[in-house]
């Protein structure tokens, strides 16, 4: 299986100019090949996409998937009302990136991830609360 992802990442850093406007929505831009340049130079500089850069590489998918479209909502609606914007982070002790980047304290990383799984699954197909499978609150 690792293999399979090394390959992809030496695909990736090969073709990043094919490939960074298609993961970042922005294919048919007129300039496209730059922006695509200047993200890779300003973020990852003289660093490859590996497991190394992994943050970083999260941190860009997840800045122009997300967070943008949640900025554009946010100023789309503040034209019309009074709004405020917040942003939840919460780094769960049985998260998905703790079983794949480090050891949980409580628990063995494929036992935390079962568990978490478990509890989504419990909330999801029994429509629990979140206090109830220990979610916590809102």
């Amino acid at each position: 299986i690792l293999h399979q992802y090394n390959s992809r990442l030496d695909e990736l850093n090969t073709n990043w100019k094919k490939y960074g406007p298609l993961l970042l929505n922005y294919e048919g831009h007129p300039n496209s090949e730059n922006i695509t340049q200047k993200l890779r130079d300003t973020l990852l500089g003289d660093n490859r996409f590996g497991w190394e850069t992994v943050n970083v590489t999260a941190a860009i998918l997840t800045d122009r998937l997300f967070n943008e479209g949640t900025y554009d909502s946010i100023r789309l609606q503040a034209n019309y009302n009074t709004i405020y914007a917040y942003q939840f982070a919460y780094r769960s002790d049985f998260s998905f990136g703790n079983v794949v980047w480090q050891m949980t304290s409580k628990l063995p990383k494929l036992l935390a991830m079962g568990y978490s799984l478990g509890r989504r699954w419990l909330a999801r197909n029994f429509h629990l609360g979140k206090e109830e499978v220990g979610l916590g609150k809102n």
